[in-house]
């Protein structure tokens, strides 16, 4: 059945007991996600009589209270990831609900303002020591647009969870200013440890700890859309021993190259990289990604208005490049991918998403001509790009071709899906 769809996989699992056990099998739903939102009451009775396991869970805008103890006891334990968005959930809660995790990988906290607020959440030192012992297989920490995540809740987040490898603080108020640092810690006492951490404000200095603490074993950082600066990505880039291979950044406007060339030329392992909406950085921060991250396969540049056909020219460089996201880049026309994409046929490029460019019909048709893999082609708003021609061209070429994103553009017809 690991070969159906879901549709033919539903089907097929009303066709008898056998086949209904079959579609059963743990494998088939390991991508399958939960999502509950609003309420939970239908929800609840729907699962207390399936059968069916639930390996990843999405709670939403939902006030998880003590009634639910009948339901974390029979799907805590097989959960994988579990992400709490936009909750109201009491601290006592909160850690009922992760002791039962015994196997869960990615925990998201995101939103959840009164969980935090009041700053007692793991506050006892058994608590945290109970999920430490707990949580041994979680991997990724998402604590999201948190509001009230202080360098104390920080650090009790990190410390039940002794294996992280990935840690993400997109959209968190976090202060990178050392004259702010100095206000909430004038003798240094940051250094001391948790102890002495602020319960009033998330530093940067606070998190570099951490980082350096787990070096060997952290390989994934996001900061997206939060005050990033060069000296302090500068300074996660020199830290000994840490070798990343996934770094978020989109939307930090204090980064320039300075700092993208600090990290470039450090963390030479980088697999995935996103600066997409860094307005600052220009086609010296591309021309050095392309030289130095040999291995990376995931770039997006989404909305960097500093990025022109002179960085895109070099993508070519980038041999193991799936992933490519150029949207928005209002410098970048057909003239840079030509270079860039379409020196030589490339069978590796599986996403490609241009939206909003100034190109033409001929560079759509060279790009399907020389990306015969691509799975995923966005070329929403390119207006004067979409023509009959093009998509003829796509259709043609690009075989491969789950997913074409072609919102406005009003110049093809029915007659370009006749070949």
């Amino acid at each position: 059945m690991e070969f159906l769809p879901l549709s033919d996989r539903i089907s097929a699992a009303q066709v008898c007991q056998q086949w209904y056990d079959a579609s059963r099998e743990l494998k088939l739903h390991r991508k399958e996600v939960v999502i509950l939102q609003d309420d939970m009451t239908q929800a609840v009775k729907v699962f207390q009589n399936s059968h069916r396991p639930v390996l990843h869970l999405v709670l939403k805008d939902l006030e998880l209270g003590n009634k639910l103890s009948t339901f974390w006891d029979r799907f805590c334990p097989q959960l994988l990831s579990l992400a709490i968005q936009c909750c109201d959930v009491s601290e006592r809660t909160f850690f009922e609900v992760l002791s039962k995790c015994y196997h869960l990988e990615l925990l998201q906290v995101s939103g959840c303002r009164e969980l935090l607020m009041s700053g007692r959440v793991l506050e006892t030192p058994r608590d945290v020591a109970v999920l430490r012992k707990t949580l041994v297989k979680l991997r990724e920490l998402s604590l999201d647009s948190n509001r009230y995540l202080s360098d104390a809740l920080f650090n009790r987040f990190v410390a039940i969870a002794p294996n992280l490898d990935c840690l993400s603080l997109t959209g968190c108020q976090i202060s990178f200013h050392s004259g702010l640092c100095r206000k909430f810690y004038p003798d240094d006492s940051a250094r001391l440890g948790s102890v002495m951490a602020s319960e009033s404000v998330l530093t940067f200095n606070n998190i570099l700890q951490l980082i350096v603490h787990q070096a060997r074993k952290l390989r994934k950082l996001k900061f997206g859309h939060t005050l990033m600066d060069n000296l302090a990505l500068a300074r996660i880039s020199e830290v000994p021993g840490l070798h990343l291979t996934v770094v978020h950044l989109q939307n930090c406007d204090q980064l320039n190259n300075t700092g993208v060339l600090a990290l470039t030329q450090r963390q030479k392992g980088l697999r995935e990289l996103d600066l997409s909406m860094c307005t600052r950085i220009t086609d010296l921060s591309l021309l050095e990604v392309c030289n130095n991250l040999k291995s990376l396969s995931v770039l997006k540049l989404r909305s960097c208005r500093g990025i022109s056909n002179i960085g895109v020219s070099q993508l070519h460089r980038l041999t193991s490049l799936t992933e490519l996201d150029l949207s928005q880049c209002e410098l970048v026309t057909g003239e840079g991918l030509q270079d860039g994409l379409c020196s030589r046929t490339n069978t590796t490029l599986e996403h490609l998403r241009l939206t909003a460019l100034n190109l033409d019909e001929r560079i759509v048709c060279r790009l399907a001509e020389c990306l015969p893999n691509l799975t995923l082609f966005d070329l929403g708003f390119c207006f004067n790009a979409v023509t009959d021609r093009s998509i003829q061209a796509i259709c043609r070429h690009q075989v491969l071709l789950r997913k074409l994103i072609l919102t406005s553009c009003d110049k093809a017809s029915i007659a370009s899906l006749t070949i």
